[in-house]
């Protein structure tokens, strides 16, 4: 049953009619970089049909790896869209990893949480081959992918330090939203993977941040879970669920620098 407050909470895609626009920018930009980056592409890292990363290597090969998991709760996007913030990482000598999972409902968030931990483990795995420091490994994830960097902390993988933006990490409100048409979690399983309910302050993201201009389901839910597990929130003014991620993109931006700090604490 849809809960039309909750829903207004959540339903991205209603909140902002706008959002083509956002998704061509991304693409552009995107496609751009693809052109500009020595990246190698479509890298598989398991044999499910969406197992598959791109990667961006910095000049040096003990550079710190930034790797990316990408939103659209679950059901949409895809790491290629998302290609535009790895220039200003590489230029500062960062290598940059975007991880591709398979969406619902085509199959289940437990099995997109599966594909994410794995595509962590071979990615470190593979850390000598590519070229990069296995012992500074950072994970990061947007929207959906908050969710997913704070289950990938969880699973004591050999990750450095996390960073969650604008993400969901209690799933129990989706239910009641147009989102769990798709999703088709019960109570159960939405709880089994919220990492407000299972919190593990051992394992917190570093930076847990979110646009001011977004809801207040998701500003709460930001505050909340950084409050529970003992991690840095920060709220940007003036971003929303979009343009934090274009935002992420610029090295002149307070998001961009916010990363930055905590990458560069773990390469030092």
């Amino acid at each position: 049953m849809i809960d039309e407050a909750v829903d207004a909470q959540y339903n991205i895609r209603r909140r902002h009619p706008e959002s083509p626009q956002h998704y061509a920018h991304y693409e552009a930009g995107s496609a751009a970089a693809r052109a500009g980056l020595n990246g190698r592409i479509d890298l598989r890292y398991g044999e499910m049909a969406g197992e598959t990363l791109d990667f961006f290597p910095a000049a040096r090969p003990d550079a710190p790896l930034f790797f990316f998991i990408h939103g659209g709760y679950w059901r949409a996007l895809d790491k290629r869209d998302f290609s535009f913030i790895a220039p200003a990482f590489v230029d500062a000598g960062i290598a940059v990893a975007l991880v591709n999972y398979d969406l619902t409902p085509k199959v289940t968030v437990e099995t997109i949480v599966g594909q994410v931990l794995r595509g962590v483990a071979w990615t470190h795995a593979h850390a000598t081959t590519l070229g990069f420091d296995p012992g500074k490994m950072i994970v990061g994830g947007h929207s959906a992918g908050g969710q997913l960097t704070a289950m990938a902390l969880a699973a004591d993988l050999p990750i450095a330090a996390g960073i969650a933006i604008s993400g969901v990490f209690d799933l129990v409100p989706l239910l009641k939203t147009n989102v769990n048409v798709e999703l088709t979690l019960d109570e159960t399983r939405a709880r089994a993977l919220s990492p407000m309910h299972h919190p593990r302050p051992d394992r917190a993201p570093a930076l847990v941040c979110v646009g001011g201009a977004e809801t207040d389901g998701f500003i709460d839910q930001t505050r909340d879970f950084a409050a529970r597990v003992g991690g840095e929130a920060v709220v940007y003014p003036g971003l929303d669920h979009y343009t934090i991620m274009s935002e992420l993109a610029r090295p002149d931006s307070a998001i961009h620098r916010d990363v930055r700090r905590i990458i560069d604490g773990v390469a030092r």
